[in-house]
Formats: structure tokens, sequence, C-alpha cells
């Protein structure tokens, strides 16, 4: 059971699903001991191939992989996820045993979004994790404010070419109106009351 010092942010954690991919069982079952310690919901996998199995079952905010591992290394697993337009977004961190500056920089070429020594303190991991959920609510927002954006632009640019005809069309309805003959044609009417519709 993990320490109560632990579970400080659990109600601020608790919304969060987490995918922990790694292939020892007892790493696995620390993991999550911790993770589940700190409030989040925690689903394991001891394989890539399992993982990518509850990716397309489960919302997942955050995945963490471990490095090495004989069916599929840690790089690969987070380029095949990179890779997928529906998991893009999620955030990866990577997990690992060596801080060498190779094991990083391959991690974070592969996709990554940032790496954890497995002997880094649990609060170090679990403040990088909600860092990592954050940077993804954020950059969501600002894909639905950039798309909110787009839509307002477009909508006022086909406002401005709709008015412009409109405007000289009811223009010419008022000229038409002054004449009696006109004036008193049904059709006339029905005209004018479309245009003051769409106006």
């Amino acid at each position: 059971m993990a320490d109560k010092r632990y579970m400080a942010n659990v109600m601020n954690n608790s919304d969060y699903n987490l995918l922990v991919l790694d292939d020892s069982k007892a790493v696995l079952t620390r993991l999550e001991q911790l993770l589940v310690g700190f409030g989040y919901n925690v689903i394991t996998a001891s394989l890539p191939s399992e993982a990518m199995k509850v990716l397309n079952c489960e919302f997942i905010d955050c995945i963490l992989t471990d490095f090495e591992m004989p069916e599929m290394n840690g790089p690969d697993f987070c380029k095949q996820v990179k890779a997928d337009d529906g998991f893009r977004q999620i955030p990866i961190i990577v997990l690992t045993s060596s801080d060498g500056k190779k094991s990083i920089m391959t991690a974070i070429e592969s996709g990554a979004d940032d790496y954890v020594l497995k002997s880094t303190d649990p609060d170090i991991i679990n403040l990088k994790i909600r860092a990592m959920i954050r940077l993804r609510d954020l950059r969501e927002e600002l894909i639905s404010f950039q798309r909110t954006s787009a839509v307002q632009s477009m909508v006022a640019t086909y406002n401005h070419e709709l008015n412009n005809p409109l405007t000289i069309a009811i223009g010419f309805m008022k000229i038409l109106e002054k004449k009696s003959d006109v004036s008193e044609l049904k059709a006339f009417h029905k005209i004018k009351e479309s245009l003051a519709r769409i106006s």
C-alpha cells in the first residue's frame, strides 16, 4: 500500500486514467500501488500489444512506458502511438533506469513527451504526470480556440460577401416600390419579404 504522504492529491487526480507499460510484474505492481496512492485510475500492461488494445478500448490521459522491453522497446512503442492520429495527443513518459544522454535523446526523439528515472522521487513522478496532462489540456484548448476562430472568420467573410449584393438588391426594391404598378404585384411583395428575411 502506498505511503500516506503520497495521498495529498487524491481528489485532483481521480478523474485521470493512466496506462502503465512494463514487462516486469514487480515493477508494474509497485508503480500501480504508487499511482493509485496518488489517486489516479491505473491500467497496466506487460506487453506493447496489450497496451495498444487498452488504448483502443479506454480513454487514457497519460502513458508511462518502460524503456527496455523484449517485444518492443519504449521508444518504438512511442513511435507507434504517436503515428496514430487517435492517440498522438496522449502524453507519454518513458521510464528508464539509465540517465545516459543517449537513452534520453532516443526517448524524446521517438515522440516521448518526457522521461523519468525509475529511481526518481515519487512526488516528482506525480508532478511530471500532472504537468504532461496540463500541457495536453492546454493544447486541446488551443486547437479548439483555433477552430472556433477559423469558423468565426469564415462566417464573417460569408456575411460580407452576402451583404454587398443584398444591399444592392434592397436598394433596387425600394426604387421599384415607388412605382405604383410594381408595388401592387404579389411577386414584388414576396421578393421584398425574402430579402428582408435574408437581411
